[in-house]
């Protein structure tokens, strides 16, 4: 039986708006896939491979690089070649159009340029978990380290919240049945994030980077591979910014996506990882118009959500 999750998060609050675990709750299904389950992202994970080198400076939107075949060999001697999802190659590409089609060989040559370290230490303080999770390896580009929903809603948020620190909290107080406060989750975290402002280190990522790689999310949905989905089936046409992902064998279907209003995300898949959805059933096919009619039903009624200025000093 097919499972999936969902996830919808306040950036500005931390506050989880929407949860869903899976199928059903019953004494045989406990599982909340939507906070426990721990999958391959695929090309979901590329905003933060992408950030981590808009960080160090060593790309920009507007960077170059060629679309072609490469072969990676490791110290033993074995060999993995990385191939696009249609199965060719465009030769020459703008990071920018990379991003919106999606295409593996890029992220893999940027994984090269910026190196395993950086994007491990730049996805760590993004999704706040352990740097030991991930795998130092090329394919650490296309998303094989296993994450949750809950910790890519993480990331997603912070990149909508203008770089700023968000804690996702779901419970905001306690009380016993005589209305005792017993804990104050809501006034706890107020407290952490007053004190990192302080401190000052509630940005997690400098605004400008923030800003960059939320326009180009944006580009993904305008003029990539969930477009079809997002403003044609769903009819969801207000300003938004997101990533599909998809892993081999199509055995994970993703979509991450933000307004300043709410980070939500949607994954689909059979809780035996091996197991696929099936040849061709993608994140933008199958959890992108998820997406698009939530996003779509919440917006019915809202005003219209507008991301913020450039910054000044963003540099491309």
């Amino acid at each position: 039986k097919v499972e999936g999750a969902f996830l919808a998060v306040e950036p500005s609050t931390g506050y989880i708006t929407s949860m869903i675990g899976g199928s059903g709750f019953s004494v045989d299904n406990q599982y909340n896939r939507a906070v426990q389950a721990r999958r391959q992202p695929g090309s979901a994970f590329k905003p933060f491979v992408y950030g981590s080198g808009i960080e160090a400076k060593l790309i920009h939107p507007n960077t170059v690089l060629p679309d072609a075949p490469i072969v990676d060999v490791d110290a033993s001697g074995e060999t993995w070649a990385p191939t696009n999802y249609e199965g060719n190659f465009t030769g020459m590409v703008n990071l920018r159009s990379a991003l919106a089609a999606s295409i593996n060989v890029i992220s893999v040559r940027i994984y090269d340029i910026v190196g395993a370290d950086r994007i491990i230490d730049y996805a760590s303080k993004m999704l706040k978990v352990p740097t030991s999770r991930f795998t130092p390896s090329p394919s650490l580009a296309l998303g094989s380290s296993e994450v949750t929903p809950l910790e890519m809603a993480t990331g997603f948020s912070i990149y909508a919240n203008r770089g700023r620190d968000v804690f996702p909290f779901a419970i905001r107080y306690i009380t016993d049945r005589d209305g005792n406060e017993l804990a104050n989750i809501e006034e706890e975290i107020g407290e952490v994030i007053a004190a990192k402002e302080m401190e000052g280190s509630i940005q997690v990522i400098f605004e400008q980077v923030a800003y960059i790689i939320t326009a180009m999310m944006q580009s993904v949905v305008d003029h990539g591979t969930p477009t079809e989905a997002i403003r044609g089936n769903a009819r969801f046409t207000k300003k938004c910014a997101g990533k599909t992902g998809t892993t081999s064998n199509w055995t994970d279907a993703w979509f991450c996506g933000y307004t300043p209003d709410i980070a939500a995300i949607v994954w689909f898949g059979y809780d035996r990882p091996f197991m696929s959805l099936g040849k061709h059933q993608a994140g933008a096919g199958v959890a992108a118009p998820v997406w698009g009619n939530y996003m779509r039903e919440v917006y019915n009624g809202m005003k219209d959500p507008e991301f913020p200025k450039e910054p000044p000093g963003t540099e491309y």
